[in-house]
This record gives structure tokens, sequence and C-alpha cells, in this order.
């Protein structure tokens, strides 16, 4: 006997249950239908104000578009986290998110042309995404727990120095090979901590200006600490460290263990370049690359915001927490959270879980380490790509017009 009956039909798919999905509707079913933009709103739009990202009142961008600020920050976000994600690739974004906010509305109430998102991302003002950026940095610093300063102060890793004593910070740093003046008058002994004056130089460095010149005092009293660094299989060195630091309570072996977390500022910068991929940027003029490089900075902030989040919640070491790790973490609980988006309690235990797993997620003591800078796969022997395409024309073979070296094994 069939299913199907002349009889009420409305009623048949709860007499007899719904018909048979096929496996590729299920598929499309289960993929995360442009979740990317609502999922960054879901799990960053907490650590900075909205207002910052609100509708200006005059200017560029006061108008009602389709691409407003909130909407071309988002995506522009997202394409900055997603390595290798087009302009197009936004737009349809973009366009299967409006469809799915706006369940009545027309599928084709947007353009597929590129052209509009690359000119509304061109009008994202770049004093917005500065904003952004200084208010994510104070964020960071003001949850600071206290157990984690060092002698009660904040740790700045700086990629060089200038001028640093005249904004009231504290410097230490290797003792520069061209100061000689400085060098003589240093003990001769292997290893010593004194207190002497460091004279301004003769003449002006290019770094600086003239006004900031004037500025530097004529002899700045500074503290000059030596030791020895030895580590099974290498050579023993000696350091010498010149520091703005003069307090007594603070050891020569607590300045040594301070100036050896330097190398820290180099995993930071390979997160950024590696792992958020700002070692190839996609924007063409100078202004657009400007913009790209503060997103990959934001980028890397509110992760750190979530890495922070975690370890004040569950009281584990930030510095051993993985940003790869937490990268995938919150790649995926995003999914999960925009899948429940109508439901707050799961969203709040999804978070909470998505927090727990970043905080278990803990790596070894690697302070001491030495890894060769070398690549795992060899990069194929291929033509440079100099021109466009178009202008290359046919090249030859990339083994051909190669002189082969003669084996000396065979002769």
């Amino acid at each position: 006997m069939g299913l199907l009956t002349p009889f009420f039909k409305s009623f048949h798919p709860l007499l007899f249950g719904k018909p048979p999905v096929s496996a590729f509707k299920k598929a499309i079913a289960n993929l995360p239908k442009a979740a990317s933009l609502a999922e960054l709103r879901q799990l960053f739009g907490l650590y900075f104000p909205a207002a910052l990202l609100a509708r200006k009142p005059f200017g560029e961008n006061r108008a009602n578009r389709i691409f407003s600020l909130e909407v071309t920050f988002w995506a522009f976000l997202d394409q900055v986290n997603s390595p290798g994600c087009s302009c197009r690739e936004t737009v349809r974004k973009i366009m299967a998110w409006r469809r799915l906010r706006n369940r009545r509305g027309k599928a084709g109430d947007m353009s597929g042309n590129t052209s509009a998102y690359c000119q509304a991302r061109a009008r994202l003002p770049l004093e917005t995404i500065k904003d952004i950026h200084a208010h994510l940095a104070e964020r960071l610093v003001r949850h600071i727990p206290a157990r984690d300063l060092w002698h009660g102060r904040r740790l700045k890793l700086v990629d060089g120095t200038g001028n640093l004593v005249a904004r009231g910070a504290d410097v230490v740093m290797r003792l520069p090979a061209k100061s000689k003046s400085l060098a003589a008058k240093l003990p001769k002994s292997e290893s010593f901590d004194v207190l002497t004056t460091l004279p301004k130089p003769c003449g002006r460095s290019t770094t600086i200006s003239t006004d900031e010149f004037a500025m530097l005092p004529q002899n700045m009293p500074v503290r000059v600490v030596r030791y020895c660094l030895s580590r099974y299989g290498f050579r023993t060195q000696w350091v010498t460290l010149v520091t703005t630091l003069l307090d007594p309570a603070i050891t020569a072996e607590d300045l040594a263990a301070l100036y050896f977390r330097r190398w820290e500022i180099e995993l930071h910068f390979r997160e950024i370049k590696t792992l958020l991929k700002m070692d190839a940027l996609r924007c063409l003029s100078p202004k657009m690359i400007e913009r790209e490089l503060l997103l990959h900075v934001v980028s890397y902030n509110l992760i750190r915001c979530v890495m922070q989040k975690a370890a004040l919640s569950h009281g584990c070491d930030l510095d051993r927490l993985s940003f790869k790790g937490c990268l995938d973490a919150i790649r995926h609980f995003a999914n999960a959270a925009h899948a429940a988006e109508h439901q707050p309690r799961t969203i709040e235990s999804l978070i909470e879980e998505m927090l727990l797993v970043i905080a278990w997620d803990l790596v070894p003591q690697r302070r001491g380490r030495s890894e060769p800078r070398a690549v795992k796969r060899r990069p194929k022997n291929f033509h440079l790509l100099t021109k466009p395409r178009h202008q290359m024309g046919n090249l030859p073979h990339r083994n051909k017009g190669r002189t082969m070296v003669p084996n000396p094994a065979r002769s």
C-alpha cells in the first residue's frame, strides 16, 4: 500500500513522516552558511564599543548603504583572517549573510560585483581602525593581573629604541658596539655591576629628528651589568647590558632573565606573519596597504583578548597558551555558536567551553631552545612572475637552459 492518500493531504507529514532527504541536501544544510561575519561579531564584538562602527553623522560614511561601516569592517576583518580569501568570495559571504538575516528578501537584492565592496574598504576611516586598536591595547593592559608584573612594572617588547627615557620608560638593552666612550669607563674584569654615565653622542643619528636630538641630556646615569651566558652544547658568552633601572633591589640575575625574554617578540611577529598570513599583503594602493596592516594588528589583539580572558578565567599562565590552538578553537566554536544564534544560554555555554579548551592547550616550557631557520619543503624552481601573466608570454621549461654539473664519481 502506498503512503500517499488523497484525503487530508496537509496531514501527510504528520501521519507518515517527512520524505527522505538526499545526502547532498543534508551536506548543504550542515555547511556554515556565511556564518563568518556573524561569528566574528558574536565572539569579538564585545571587546570594543559598537559606537566606533556606528554610522557617522557626516562624511563619506553618513549614507545608509549595504556596505555600511560595520559590515565593511567585519567583512574586511574576515578577509584578513581567511588566507586566500578574495574580494569576490567576501562579497558572496555578505550576500549569503544578508539572505539569512532577511529570509523574506530576494536573493538578488545586491550585486555580486566587487566594485562596491572595494570602494567601501577605501572609505573605511583609518582613524576608526586606530581607535579600535587603541581600545584593544588599553583593554589588554587594564586586565593584566598584578602577579604578572615584573617588579611592579609593565614590560614592553620593542624592536628598536628611540627617546624612550623622555616618555618615562626605563630601558634594558645590550651595550652598543659603537659605544667606545662608555666601554672605556668599565672595569676590565669578566663580571661586574657598576653605575656610570652615558654621554650624549657627538653626531645626530638619521633615525631621530633635530628637535629630539636637542632634547637628549648631556649625560645619562645608567647601570652596566656584565654576566656569563653558558648553555650546554654552546660556547660561553659574556653579555654586557645597559639599563636605566638604578634600583639596587633589582639584581643582575633579574636583569639577565629580563633581557633573555627579548626573543618573545620574534614569536609574536611569527604569529602575525605566519599564522595570520601577513607575510603576503594583497592590497595594491599604499592607503589600502596601511589599512590591511592595521586590520592584521586588530585581529591579533582580538585573539589576544580571548587568550587573556581564558587565562584569567581558569588561572593559567598566559605565556604558555598556544596562539595556534586559540585560533583553531575560535574558528570551530564560532561555527557552533552561530548555529545556536537564537539560544543565548547555549551560546554562553559554548563560549565558556571554548575558553576552557584554550586554557587546557598549554605549550611546554621552551626557554633556551635553539631551532634553525629552515623550511621543510624545497620550493619548486619555477620562473619568478615579474610581470603580469598576459605580458609574460610563453616561458621555457623550468629545467631547460640549465648547465648540468658533471659528476666526478662517473668520470
